[in-house]
């Protein structure tokens, strides 16, 4: 499977425009309710990989996975997806959650310098 980093930005910030019409403030208030809404579900992922909870990876996989596509994170929805597939394999689901925090570190950073 392809390393999600490879793409050339973590998030897609067009795509986001495209949904709130070019308003950069909405963008900016949807861009960070998904960090802290997104930052609290990676804790549940976490906590469902340490406790090889492969039912609530799945869930997580598949809850994270819609709201991260609409906002122009299309390779942190593509782990997602990937997770949602792979929960019951416990080296694959270890080595997607470790690319999904990587991926999540750079879209907030990304998010945080595009709103600075």
């Amino acid at each position: 499977m392809k390393d999600a980093r490879q793409q050339t930005a973590a998030m897609d910030f067009s795509v986001l425009a495209e949904l709130v019409g070019g308003d950069r403030e909405k963008m900016r208030r949807l861009a960070y309710k998904f960090l802290d809404t997104t930052r609290q579900d990676m804790d549940k992922v976490a906590a469902a990989l340490a406790g090889n909870d492969a039912a609530q990876l799945k869930a997580m996989g598949h809850h994270i996975k819609s709201p991260a596509a609409m906002m122009g994170a299309m390779g942190f929805a593509e782990l997602c997806r990937a997770l949602e597939i792979n929960a019951g394999d416990p080296d694959k689901a270890r080595e997607l959650v470790r690319q999904m925090q990587v991926l999540f570190a750079e879209i907030e950073g990304q998010t945080k310098a595009e709103f600075a």
